[in-house]
């Protein structure tokens, strides 16, 4: 599986993922497989579950930021991002993958046009999860509180164990939620196999 993480507020956002990937039968495929991308200077997505779902429904996203000349608002993207996992979604729905999980997680700046600032412009964080179905969770982050996902399919509660990390700092900055982030990502690669410490961050800072 994977363990992928996202917080932010009013003022940033950031995205972390391991990159420990396993064949059906739990061998280790790859130390080293990227799950977070930088799909403009704006926004940010990653994934987690399985991967040639995860694959299909980022796709056309990520190619359209290598070929093309008119790139899409965010918003554009997100639309895209949503019906690609339904369509996923509803194609497995009734096959011999029906009991898979993928997930997304898409968050950056919604770009309503100038001025950039941070009331015309708040952040989002779009979560987009299939488990038998998929369900679609938004948030729009306009204050100084840390809103966070958790992305992961072990048994391990890693989102327990980032709530508690969050319960004991008053988290508020960048740096802050990142120190809780790669503590979360080393206890879970102490007790869950499914993932390693090796992390990669993408981040948006006003």
């Amino acid at each position: 599986m994977s363990l992928i993480l996202a917080g932010g507020n009013k003022d940033f956002l950031i995205v972390g993922a391991d990159q420990r990937v396993l064949d059906k039968e739990g061998k280790v495929l790859s130390e080293y497989y990227r799950k977070v991308y930088r799909a403009n200077e704006d926004m940010i997505v990653a994934f987690a579950g399985k991967i040639r779902y995860c694959e299909e429904v980022l796709g056309p996203v990520l190619e359209h930021k290598k070929v093309s000349d008119h790139p899409l608002t965010n918003v554009e993207l997100t639309d895209m991002i949503e019906s690609n996992s339904q369509r996923v979604a509803d194609r497995i729905a009734d096959s011999f993958d029906k009991d898979c999980f993928f997930g997304i997680i898409a968050c950056g700046k919604t770009l309503h046009g100038q001025p950039r600032d941070s009331k015309r412009n708040p952040y989002f964080m779009h979560l987009y999860a299939y488990n038998g179905k998929l369900s679609v969770n938004k948030n729009m982050l306009r204050d100084y509180g840390i809103r966070w996902s958790a992305l992961y399919g072990s048994r391990y509660n890693h989102k327990k164990v980032c709530k508690d990390l969050f319960s004991r700092t008053q988290t508020v900055s960048l740096e802050e939620t990142k120190r809780v982030f790669n503590q979360t990502f080393h206890n879970g690669a102490k007790f869950d196999r499914t993932m390693n410490d090796k992390v990669l961050y993408e981040m948006i800072e006003d």
